[in-house]
């Protein structure tokens, strides 16, 4: 009988006997302060946490799945719970034990010959940058703008992207280690022959590919993964372009196609509106907005003015020889030839003489807006060298009634919503696809936080960010429609979302599909007693 199936409730009095006699009592948490803690959230809508466990090995895992079949108990399985803006570490149903493998946070093996680390789901961005920086290691990883503390494996399992030409993320995995609902231990490719030299540098071993298989999916709980990184390249550089006009960003992106395509621009390109660079900046202007929930066209115009933001402006790194980067910009700079654009290459001692410069005059009070500016740079530069930076959560607090010193916005109670619908790499469907959504924030009375992230030269995700406030009840009822709206008509149009917030996924997967019919029957056979997650990405 499945553990969802209501003539079986949980006896979660049983499960935590069981948890308590694997972990340890100190790492299992039924009580109400600690539900409480766990279920801080960024989201506009809420489910019940029944428990929290944290194991500390795939041993422990295995044992706490195989006492979650025997006491119909489902776990939720979380890396870090950093998952912001996509439902954090909120359950995709009610009365969920969170299975929290933040203990699990070994470094297993980095081999700097080979450009690769085997981790556990527990190791953050930061955590393994500064491992690389204390060895004197010449690699960099790829790193997401979440910042130092969110974890490596769970935004990878999300398929999320980075910066660096390891950006798409999934695709730079070698071997994974699952626990499956039966307690029994899969290891992907070539990853589970103990004589194998090969398990994290060639992912597909023999027969069927299954690594897939646990990707935004419940089919498993992922306790090590193998990473590429990247080798340190003789040179790096950073292309940062000023879009001046609004109405040529469909041009950009047409002409940016062929360098993505043929690897003249290997990382992936970044694109944010200046709504995205004033949210960075600044908390919403609630004295300057008159009591208006979003922008006027006028404030944001004398913002961008005060704060010298264009419409739009694109990052994008550069890598090689210095005669490879010479090359590269110099094709950057033609391909753009005759838009309203303008077009900075920074290296390494460029910028970090502008940093000094900026420091100095705005020491004496001179020049802020040019501080704020290579500040913005700076980090977004580093995210391109693998560096992790928490000044991309800023963007979070935008709707915040207040700006927070920390850097943890679901325990600052902030109001977050991420959605990335996926289009071709087309200006015609960029421009299709914003004069969607952009009318759809505005009805809903939210501006649009807009990033273009060009994944390849093949698509481009739109990742869309609903900041609101929290504490508005009715503010974040409207947040959860916004949401929903964008969603059903981008996909209606063929821009579906590249992932999901746990809180809507039941609303956009039709169980009648034949694929999630299959995803069903892969459901069954390999967690039988339906523990793992029930309803995350599943019909």
């Amino acid at each position: 009988m499945s553990a969802t199936d209501p003539k079986q409730p949980p006896d979660l009095a049983a499960f935590a006997e069981h948890a308590a006699r694997i972990c340890g009592a100190a790492h299992v948490d039924f009580s109400p302060a600690g539900i409480a803690a766990a279920s801080r959230t960024t989201a506009p809508w809420r489910s019940l946490i029944a428990g929290i466990v944290r194991p500390s090995s795939a041993d422990e895992v295995a044992s706490l799945i195989t006492a979650a079949a025997a006491t119909a108990t489902p776990l939720y399985p979380v890396s870090t719970g950093k998952n912001w803006g996509y439902g954090d570490r909120l359950p995709a149903g009610d009365n969920q034990v969170v299975l929290d493998l933040g203990r699990m946070n070994r470094i297993i093996e980095v081999d700097e010959t080979l450009a690769y680390a085997v981790v556990e789901p527990g190791v953050t961005q930061g955590q393994l940058f500064e491992h690389l920086q204390a060895r004197q290691l010449a690699l960099w990883l790829d790193c997401t703008g979440a910042g130092p503390d969110a974890g490596i494996i769970g935004n990878i399992l999300e398929r999320g992207f980075g910066h660096t030409p390891l950006g798409d993320r999934f695709r730079a995995v070698s071997g994974i280690e699952a626990v499956l609902g039966d307690g029994s231990v899969l290891r992907t490719g070539f990853s589970g022959a103990e004589s194998s030299a090969v398990g994290a540098t060639y992912p597909y071993g023999l027969g069927p590919v299954l690594d897939g298989l646990f990707s935004q999916s419940n089919l498993g709980v992922v306790t090590r993964m193998g990473v590429w990184l990247m080798p340190q390249p003789e040179a790096f550089a950073a292309a940062i372009v000023f879009i001046d006009d609004k109405a040529v960003i469909g041009p950009v992106v047409d002409r940016l196609r062929p360098l993505r395509l043929d690897g003249t621009l290997p990382s992936v390109v970044h694109i944010a509106n200046d709504l995205r660079l004033l949210s960075g900046r600044m908390g919403f202007p609630q004295q300057r907005a008159g009591g208006e929930r979003c922008l006027t066209a006028e404030l944001r115009a004398a913002l961008n003015r005060e704060l010298g933001i264009s419409p739009w402006a694109m990052s994008a790194g550069l890598y090689g020889s210095r005669r490879q980067i010479r090359a590269s910009a110099a094709r950057l700079k033609t391909a753009l030839k005759g838009l309203p654009v303008r077009i900075r290459v920074l290296g390494g001692d460029t910028l970090r003489q502008a940093e000094r410069a900026a420091r100095l005059l705005n020491r004496f009070k001179i020049g802020r807006g040019l501080y704020r500016q290579i500040e913005d740079a700076s980090a977004a530069i580093g995210l391109l060298q693998g560096k992790p930076t928490r000044h991309f959560l800023k963007g979070a607090y935008w709707r915040h009634p207040t700006m927070p010193t920390g850097a943890d916005p679901a325990l600052d109670g902030c109001g977050l919503l991420w959605l990335a619908p996926v289009s071709p790499h087309r200006g015609q469907d960029i421009d299709r696809l914003l004069a969607l959504v952009e009318p759809l924030y505005a009805r809903h009375g939210f501006d649009a936080l807009l990033t273009l992230s060009l994944l390849n030269g093949r698509a481009i995700a739109l990742v869309s960010t609903i900041a609101f406030n929290a504490e508005d009840q009715v503010e974040a009822r409207a947040a959860a429609d916004c949401y929903e709206t964008i969603v059903k008509a981008a996909m209606a149009a063929g821009y579906p979302p590249y992932r999901l917030a746990s809180g809507a996924m039941a609303s956009a997967i039709d169980p009648k599909e034949p694929y999630w019919q299959a995803v069903a029957r892969l459901k069954a056979a390999l967690d039988p007693a339906g523990v793992i997650a029930p309803g995350r990405y599943a019909p």
